[in-house]
């Protein structure tokens, strides 16, 4: 895990290096081989989407994703999209389903299966005039970052949606009918401010 944060007024920092020691001291119970985690902070605010180049920067594994504090992965997501992927080296780019959920963890919406057709995705059509891309639920092999990736600078938010039309000139986008991530709804969010604008 890499944890990289534009500096704050919360305890975020201090909370993301606590679990960093439990890490590396072994007292956070894994199911995996190994785990290991990096808490990053840049020495300057450059925003979310610097703050995510330089995860993406640092990254060293085969398949890359990014979720943002408020939202949390499903249990048992690493092994589906793992199976998935070993099953199918052909995908480079993998969503699952999102569920929508409030500020206190309840389950608004259960999310799911949806398909998209590249040449929308191209075209900025999912997001805009259909249903969107679900953030948070997308995996993708690292080859497809290095061809589509790394953030404009100037990005304040909606770079998953810039994200997409770039990573679909390079590959197609695969689902898997499983339950992936929560996406936790809150008022005055950016990027539905900024999707209504």
């Amino acid at each position: 895990y890499i944890f990289v944060f534009d500096p704050s007024e919360d305890r975020t920092e201090a909370i993301a290096r606590e679990y960093e020691q439990r890490v590396r001291e072994g007292r956070y119970p894994i199911r995996a081989k190994s785990v290991t985690m990096q808490v990053i902070r840049p020495e300057e605010r450059g925003g979310m989407y610097m703050a995510l180049n330089t995860g993406f920067a640092r990254a060293t594994g085969d398949v890359e994703a990014w979720i943002p504090a408020d939202d949390k992965y499903e249990q048992g997501t690493f092994r589906v999209v793992s199976a998935v992927l070993n099953a199918y080296p052909e995908i480079e780019w993998l969503r699952g389903n999102t569920a929508i959920i409030n500020e206190a963890s309840a389950i608004e919406h259960k999310g799911r299966c949806q398909i998209f057709y590249q040449p929308w995705i191209r075209a900025g059509v999912y997001g805009m005039e259909t249903y969107h891309v679900d953030q948070a639920g997308v995996f993708w092999r690292t080859p497809l970052w290095k061809k589509g990736g790394t953030f404009p600078a100037s990005f304040k938010s909606m770079g998953d949606y810039w994200l997409w039309t770039s990573f679909a000139k390079f590959a197609r986008l695969w689902t898997v009918n499983a339950p992936l991530a929560q996406y936790r709804k809150q008022p005055g969010q950016d990027s539905k401010v900024n999707a209504e604008r």
